[in-house]
């Protein structure tokens, strides 16, 4: 569709491996257009909620818990409540934050290989890490990873980034260094070890047979804008694209906003307190 509105009536049949000229511009562009227009919207077919896995109390001297963040988690748009029809002063108060680097005190040679932190991780299999300035044992490069089994809160088996078990049977022995930093964080003073914090969600879908055609029209008009200086010379065409793809956006925002019934608006707090 981007193409189309460019005036091209070239087909692009595989995105991200496609090698020519227009495949090129597209690839570097769609990502960023897609993220951004689920970033702007709670979108009902992107909307998640989910209980957070708890990692540790007392994170620093200001929050009382931390909790791991969805990978899939684009935009965190609320902490429940308990109060479906909150004001402000319900709204539950939180951070994201970068998960900290924990320092790597051994990696065994087994199948698959195991990892030990020197501190609590929090981590859960499936997870993705990043493994950085492992000494010895240069067959862990630096890079993505996933958790795989975890024996220990501070012990965890070693997945490739696609989820396959890892051998460093043969690899070479590990001998010090290095670091694993997990997916961002989420704290909040809400919930606790044993009563998890739930949040709401805008998650990262990137499968365009879940999009409404709405929002494939919006997306694509967004695409096309940002592609537009590359492969047309036509500034009237990009300032026509701007203008379509606002109008777009806002129709499927609001044809978004309607697939739902709100509750009336609580009353302020400085009315209720008269």
């Amino acid at each position: 569709l981007a193409l189309k509105h460019l005036g091209n009536a070239s087909t692009i049949t595989a995105l991200s491996t496609g090698t020519d000229a227009l495949s090129t511009v597209m690839n570097a562009y769609y990502d960023v257009a897609l993220e951004e227009l689920l970033r702007d919207h709670p979108w009902p077919h992107a909307t998640r909620i989910e209980d957070l896995i708890y990692v540790a109390a007392d994170p620093n001297d200001e929050w009382a818990n931390s909790y791991r963040i969805p990978q899939d988690c684009l935009k965190l748009r609320r902490i429940f409540s308990g109060d479906r029809n909150e004001d402000r002063s319900l709204a539950i108060a939180y951070r994201r934050v970068k998960d900290k680097a924990r320092t790597i005190t051994a990696i065994t040679k087994a199948s698959p290989g195991v990892i030990t932190v020197s501190v609590a991780h929090g981590y859960t299999a499936g997870d993705s890490i990043y493994i950085r300035n492992v000494g010895g044992m240069v067959e862990i490069t630096d890079g993505l990873y996933q958790v795989g089994t975890v024996p220990t809160t501070t012990t965890f088996q070693l997945q490739t980034s696609a989820g396959v078990n890892i051998n460093t049977t043969a690899y070479t022995t590990w001998t010090s260094g290095g670091t694993v930093q997990g997916d961002d964080l989420i704290l909040t003073d809400e919930g606790d070890s044993t009563t998890v914090a739930q949040i709401e969600y805008t998650a990262l879908v990137d499968n365009p047979s879940f999009y409404p055609p709405d929002f494939t029209m919006a997306l694509s008009y967004r695409l096309a804008f940002y592609a537009a200086p590359t492969i047309s010379e036509s500034d009237g065409l990009v300032e026509l694209l701007a203008r379509l793809w606002q109008m777009s956006t806002q129709k499927a925002m609001s044809n978004a906003q309607n697939e739902g019934m709100p509750d009336d608006e609580p009353e302020s707090s400085w009315i209720s307190g008269r």
